[in-house]
């Protein structure tokens, strides 16, 4: 299926769902969805169920497939993405729930969050103190993360270039410090 396929078939669910006032249920049982169609006519529930399908898989192919993280160390992005797609499928339930309930905008920025705090969380597991000694033979730490960019003077840096670990900064002042 395309993205314009896909689209089109999510346009068309949105269209009935306004039209029809339906209500999907979802529920994650033993690590499996549970979906009921709510509030709706017995003889338009199987037409929705050959929507929903697609819609899902499609969903959930979005959620894994369209995440980049930038500031991870190339050796990084496969462990990363692994762990991200386990992640979605994990919480599969939740954000099928907002696609289908919510909408589509609704449902990317939740995706959207949960990279940024999927990526946070997966870079301050990955940040290493080093003990060096300064000009004046004492002590310092240096915080080093996975892609070789160091923490000095309130930013991180890498080839003296200043940059965020990621968009979504944090006060690394008051995580690091």
């Amino acid at each position: 299926m395309t993205t314009q396929e896909y689209m089109d078939l999510y346009d068309r669910y949105w269209k009935n769902k306004e039209g029809l006032g339906f209500y999907i249920s979802i529920k994650s049982v033993n690590g499996e969805m549970s979906i009921k169609i709510e509030n709706i006519d017995e003889k338009y529930k199987n037409a929705l169920k050959k929507i929903i399908n697609p819609i899902m898989k499609g969903g959930i192919y979005l959620a894994v497939h369209n995440t980049k993280p930038e500031s991870l160390a190339t050796k990084d992005e496969k462990n990363f993405m692994e762990k991200w797609e386990e992640n979605i499928y994990k919480k599969k339930a939740y954000f099928m729930d907002i696609l289908l309930n919510l909408g589509m905008n609704q449902f990317l920025e939740q995706v959207c969050m949960e990279q940024a705090r999927f990526e946070m969380a997966y870079q301050l597991m990955n940040i290493f103190p080093e003990v060096k000694k300064n000009d004046e033979n004492v002590d310092k730490v240096i915080y080093r993360s996975s892609n070789g960019a160091t923490y000095k003077d309130g930013k991180w840096e890498k080839n003296n270039v200043a940059f965020p670990l990621f968009e979504q900064t944090l006060n690394w002042n008051k995580i690091l410090l």
